[in-house]
């Protein structure tokens, strides 16, 4: 399965459906499923955020939860729905710098996944399509 690497908070972001365009300055003929991984990267400094597919509970200490942020893995499965030139509505809508030069990345139906340890590439990579199932959260039916 095809597969970018993300910077933290930004993963975590799609990985939560809070993120649907990804912007970035190549673009891809590909459409379909994608794996959303968390680069190894540090997170930027300035997200303070606890929650959702950007923290895991390591632990406790002193009676308060001990988090860790999540780097290095696949958090989820979106759909690529488009590639098109970047709008300002676009950069509007996720609070982004409008840049010319820049593509949206249209992503839909994130799909959460168990992190699983992935070593990023550059670009659009593929992760093999038994290790993306075997991590696919299953729900629970109603």
């Amino acid at each position: 399965m095809k597969a970018i690497s993300v910077r933290q908070p930004f993963a975590g972001f799609i990985a939560d459906g809070d993120k649907k365009i990804e912007f970035r300055r190549w673009k891809t003929d590909y459409r379909g499923p994608l794996v959303i991984v968390a680069s190894q990267r540090r997170p930027l400094e300035w997200y303070t955020y606890l929650g959702g597919n950007l923290y895991e509970t390591i632990g406790q200490k002193g009676g308060e939860e001990v988090y860790e942020i999540l780097t290095g893995c696949a958090l989820a499965i979106v759909d690529l729905a488009d590639i098109r030139p970047m709008t300002k509505a676009d950069a509007k809508s996720e609070s982004e710098p409008f840049d010319a030069e820049a593509y949206s990345w249209i992503l839909k139906k994130p799909q959460e996944l168990i992190p699983f340890p992935v070593k990023g590439r550059l670009r659009l990579y593929e992760i093999p399509d038994d290790a993306v199932n075997a991590a696919r959260v299953r729900r629970a039916r109603r």
